[in-house]
């Protein structure tokens, strides 16, 4: 809802907020109790975006409700699958890719090779999702 109304500063101080707490209580959690309290951890993420999105979104203002007829509903639907079917066949095929390119590298150059090869996947994924983001937020 914050991206669909172009609210593009509340959404960039609750990316900014939501990560700076998560950080902060994930560090503290884990200074605290050890290494046990990992998951906890990885559940605070989602959790303070969640929560912080939602005073975000109770404080915008309520969209007018309008009548739509089923027949614009299935012509919303017959384009959504027309571009979303292609897209989901990419990404499995990607998925399915990426499976395989990890397979080849444990068969021929052993588990830390495939560890090597999944941490750059991983820090690669990260800033090209970083940039993306913005991108698709900008263009929003």
């Amino acid at each position: 809802m914050i991206q669909g109304l172009r609210c593009i500063g509340d959404m960039a101080r609750l990316n900014i907020y939501s990560s700076l707490l998560s950080t902060i209580f994930g560090i503290a959690l884990l200074w605290h109790f050890g290494s046990q309290y990992l998951v906890f951890y990885v559940i605070i993420v989602p959790l303070m975006g969640f929560l912080l999105g939602s005073c975000y979104v109770l404080r915008l203002r309520k969209p007018g409700s309008t009548n739509i007829r089923l027949a614009e509903i299935r012509c919303q639907l017959q384009a959504l699958f027309r571009v979303g079917i292609p897209i989901m066949g990419a990404g499995l095929a990607g998925s399915l890719v990426y499976l395989w390119i990890r397979v080849e590298i444990l068969g021929q150059l052993g588990a830390d090779a495939v560890g090597h090869a999944q941490a750059v996947t991983a820090i690669t994924s990260q800033y090209v999702g970083l940039v993306m983001g913005a991108m698709g937020a900008d263009y929003y």
